[in-house]
């Protein structure tokens, strides 16, 4: 059977998507991956605005407020606050975070692949705390109430508090961590690189 939906509008970017869109009030944010941030009319489509990057964008945005985050590659690699309101650029904070950024009140969580996590304060950009893994990480942290939830290439999963980093529990679940922890209630579940699903209980 036919869905029951109707084409409302549809626009051309200039490359595939990266990641989802956001939607900011009445607007809607795609990124694509060639590097250009579109803000359309969330009703009608009209195209009311359009950024490229000089250089090349890694993951997709994350939105915080008026502030678009934005992780850049090159020789001056650096996750980007963009003022969406002022139209510049807020604060860049240097270094290769091609993961998605999680944020939590005026605190962003950037992990780099190396295996470190930073805090940054969220309205200036300065770090507030770091946190070294003892191997990669290939997937975005995630904040679950005073938690950072977030797993590494050699399998362990790890809660870390999300105001100093400090390591609160680890779990080894044998195979290399590739999904970002999925979270309900006292439940979460993660995928391995053995091709497992694994379910896990927050209080055990």
């Amino acid at each position: 059977p036919a869905p029951p939906l109707s084409l409302l509008w549809q626009q051309e970017m200039d490359a595939p998507p990266l990641g989802a869109a956001a939607g900011a009030g009445p607007l809607l944010l795609q990124l694509s991956a060639g590097g250009t941030l579109y803000a359309y009319d969330l009703h009608s489509g009209e195209r009311v605005g359009k950024r490229g990057y000089d250089d090349e964008v890694c993951t997709a945005p994350t939105l915080a407020g008026d502030l678009l985050l934005v992780s850049l590659l090159g020789n001056d690699a650096a996750v980007v606050a963009w003022d969406r309101r002022a139209k510049k650029e807020r604060w860049r904070h240097a270094g290769t975070y091609c993961l998605p950024t999680a944020v939590r009140g005026d605190t962003a969580y950037v992990a780099g692949e190396g295996g470190v996590l930073r805090a940054l304060e969220l309205s200036s950009g300065q770090e507030l705390w770091r946190q070294h893994l003892a191997v990669r990480v290939r997937v975005a942290p995630v904040v679950s109430d005073e938690q950072i939830l977030l797993g590494d290439s050699k399998g362990v999963f790890y809660a870390l508090s999300r105001f100093d980093g400090e390591e609160l529990w680890r779990r080894d679940l044998g195979s290399g961590v590739r999904t970002a922890a999925l979270i309900a209630g006292d439940w979460l579940w993660v995928g391995t690189a053995a091709g497992r699903i694994v379910a896990l209980e927050k209080a055990s």
